[in-house]
């Protein structure tokens, strides 16, 4: 197949571009090696209709950053990262090991706190090492938040015995002013004396 302007794409395939969604490139001139004038030949351009001229890639897919609807690769579109103020070139943008697009479509977490439920654990601690729930502070409601327990060495997901929220805020020296045995920072009702 003929190439004109030898960029390393067929005139056939410049001047007939496939069908909307198969195509591998946009249509680009056959007679001008670097239809966008970039300084990088169509051939070997990753966005050869939209100047580029560093060929920036974040996710390192086939598409260029400026030519990439999800320029880092987390899931999320560049408008949807401007919507939720997250980093349309950082895939993790809180950086708790988890991708952007994953903790606001799987996890229902927030991308931009590190720790949605504040526990002491990063949201992904929390669904990849631990297996507790990353909105939720006291995953098994035994009243001691699941970073304590982790640091303490109990397990998050078995709810302790009741005596131990008390030896465990006696320690700690927490406050717990309504005398409930769940400490004020994760009691749903820290005045008022309840099973939380």
């Amino acid at each position: 197949q003929a190439d004109s302007d030898q960029d390393g794409l067929g005139d056939y395939q410049e001047l007939f571009p496939c069908p909307v969604g198969t195509c591998f490139v946009p249509q680009t001139d056959p007679n001008n090696a670097d239809t966008d004038n970039d300084g990088a030949k169509d051939g070997a351009d990753n966005c050869p209709v939209t100047s580029n001229p560093d060929q920036g890639n974040v996710d390192g897919d086939s598409k260029g950053d400026v030519c990439d609807s999800d320029a880092d690769g987390d899931g999320l579109s560049s408008a949807e990262e401007a919507e939720f103020g997250t980093d349309p070139l950082n895939p993790d943008t809180d950086g708790d090991s988890l991708k952007d697009g994953a903790e606001i479509k799987d996890y229902g977490t927030d991308p931009i706190n590190f720790d949605t439920d504040n526990d002491g654990l990063s949201d992904g601690q929390e669904i990849v090492e631990f297996k507790t729930d990353p909105k939720k502070t006291d995953t098994d409601s035994d009243g001691i938040s699941d970073g304590k327990e982790v640091t303490l060495k109990l397990n998050p997901l078995k709810k302790d015995n009741p005596v131990i929220p008390i030896i465990v805020s006696l320690l700690l020296d927490e406050e717990d002013v309504d005398n409930d045995t769940i400490e004020d920072s994760i009691d749903n009702c820290p005045k008022l004396a309840n099973a939380n």
